[in-house]
C-alpha cells in the first residue's frame, strides 16, 4: 500500500483541477488552487486539524463538470448544483471514510450503484435528489447501518422501497 499524506491530497486536487479547469465557468479553481497557498486554504477545501489532510470538499453551485481523483481521507463531498453528466462516477465510492455525499441537482443518470453501502461503510448522509436515476433502490443500501439521511426524490426510480430500510435505526430522513 502506498503512503498517503498531504502531498498526495494536493496532487489529487491538482489532478481534479486539471480535469475541470476548462469546465470552471467562474475560474475559481484556476485562480485559487495554487502552490503559493496551503491546500487547506483553498476555496471549498476543509482539512483535518491534526494531520492537515483533506476531510471535506464542498464545490457545490460552481457550475462544474468533474472527474474526481483519489482523496483517501475525504469524509464530506458536496458536488450538488453543478453540471455533472453521465452515470454516478464509480470512483466516488472508493473512499471508505466518506460520511456525506451530495450530488443532488445534477443531470446524472443511470442506476444507483448496488455496492454503495459496502464501499462506503461510514456513510451517514446521501443526497441524490433531482437527478435522472432509474431502476430500483438496491436492497444493499440497507447495509449502510449508519445512514441517517437518504434523499432520492425527483428521480425515475421504480419498484418497491426495500423493507429493510425500516431496520436502519439511525435513519431520520427518507425522501
Amino acid at each position: 500500500m502506498s503512503k498517503t499524506d498531504v502531498t498526495t491530497d494536493q496532487s489529487a486536487l491538482f489532478s481534479l483541477r486539471t480535469s475541470i479547469i476548462t469546465l470552471d465557468p467562474h475560474n475559481i479553481l484556476a485562480t485559487n488552487w495554487s502552490t503559493t497557498t496551503s491546500l487547506c486554504n483553498w476555496i471549498g477545501v476543509t482539512c483535518g486539524v491534526r494531520h492537515q489532510r483533506v476531510r471535506a470538499l464542498n464545490l457545490n453551485n460552481m457550475g462544474l463538470r468533474v472527474e474526481l481523483g483519489e482523496l483517501s481521507n475525504l469524509e464530506f463531498l458536496d458536488l450538488s448544483f453543478n453540471n455533472l453528466t453521465g452515470s454516478i462516477p464509480s470512483n466516488l465510492f472508493n473512499v471508505s471514510t466518506m460520511e456525506a455525499l451530495g450530488l443532488s441537482e445534477n443531470p446524472l443518470s443511470g442506476f444507483l450503484p448496488s455496492d454503495i453501502s459496502y464501499t462506503l461503510p461510514n456513510l451517514k448522509r446521501l443526497y441524490l435528489s433531482n437527478m435522472n436515476l432509474i431502476g430500483k433502490i438496491p436492497s444493499s443500501i440497507c447495509n449502510a447501518s449508519n445512514l441517517n439521511v437518504l434523499e432520492l426524490s425527483d428521480n425515475s426510480l421504480t419498484g418497491v422501497i426495500p423493507n429493510a430500510l425500516g431496520s436502519l435505526r439511525y435513519l431520520r430522513c427518507l425522501q
